[in-house]
């Protein structure tokens, strides 16, 4: 069995701490592509059909789009643009979660239902681990907390 030491998708979300890089520009932009493109290529079966290219191709056109977009402050159409992008990112998973059943409506239930799952067991781990943590020790460790273990944490 193969133990992974580090987290890929966590490393690239922290990038926006490298000197040089906006926090506010760097964050909405790449964090939904990393987070939900490492769940496309945990889907992605060993053949490469063209529906897995298309949704790989999608997801790299997706952040070359938002990299390349003005960083306006205010500007509605950017703000807009931000907003839906976790939704074209889900979008582009679907087809990959549901493989040949995509036609099926039970598929797609199973599509909703594990989204919905996501989200209600990443909440319970995080809000678990927190009151675990902070209520076991007696020391000031809530910045570097936050900072490191549940940021890598989430995106794991």
């Amino acid at each position: 069995m193969i133990t992974r030491v580090w987290d890929p998708a966590g490393v690239l979300v922290k990038l926006h701490e490298l000197p040089g890089v906006d926090a506010a520009w760097y964050l909405p932009r790449f964090v939904p592509a990393i987070v939900i493109g490492s769940l496309i290529f945990y889907f992605l079966p060993q053949g490469g059909s063209k529906k897995n290219r298309g949704s790989l191709a999608g997801v790299l056109i997706g952040a070359i789009i938002f990299s390349i977009l003005p960083d306006a402050k205010g500007s509605a159409s950017v703000t807009m643009s931000l907003m839906h992008l976790p939704l074209v990112f889900l979008s582009l998973l679907a087809p990959i979660f549901m493989s040949e059943n995509w036609k099926s409506s039970e598929s797609r239930i199973l599509f909703v239902r594990y989204l919905g799952e996501v989200v209600i067991y990443a909440s319970v781990i995080l809000l678990g681990g927190m009151v675990l943590t902070f209520g076991l020790i007696k020391i000031d460790i809530y910045e570097g907390y936050i900072e490191y273990v549940v940021v890598f944490g989430l995106v794991a």
